[in-house]
């Protein structure tokens, strides 16, 4: 007979593996609302919070937001001229800029639903995502 031995996991294995599993279920630290405030404290603080110009322009390769990007390490594809202009307008009214992002009631987020409800590509969506599935995923059911 072949008999084994396990090695028992030592302290310092026990203790990295409750870490990671803890991190794991952890908040993240800063959410989007701070990183938001973060863009306007930097625009504001270094850059001197000025609408876009020649003198200062915000975009182009040594404008004010490829700038902002790259002290903060956001992606460059990443478009933050809204919250630019959400500071500039709450400095004008005199207000806290406080990262909320605010959307006009008369304009609604993102394209407008192409699939009408009342069809059968309708509901094999909502089938999808009641068993389970993402809405982002179910496009490719009906497409």
């Amino acid at each position: 007979e072949i008999s084994r031995t396990i090695d028992a996991p030592s302290q310092e294995e026990i203790s990295r593996t409750i870490d990671e599993l803890l991190k794991e279920e952890s908040e993240p630290v800063f959410n989007l609302k701070d990183r938001r405030v973060a863009i306007g404290w930097v625009f504001e603080n270094v850059h001197g919070g000025l609408e876009d110009s020649l003198d200062k322009p915000w975009r182009g390769r040594d404008g004010v937001m490829p700038s902002i990007k790259q002290a903060l390490g956001i992606q460059m594809s990443v478009d933050i001229s809204k919250i630019l202009e959400d500071v500039i307008d709450c400095k004008r009214l005199g207000q806290q800029y406080t990262g909320e992002r605010r959307v006009d009631p008369n304009k609604t987020l993102g394209r407008p639903p192409i699939i009408a409800l009342e069809t059968i590509e309708a509901q094999i969506i909502v089938d999808y995502v009641e068993d389970g599935g993402s809405i982002r995923n179910s496009h490719a059911l009906v497409n």
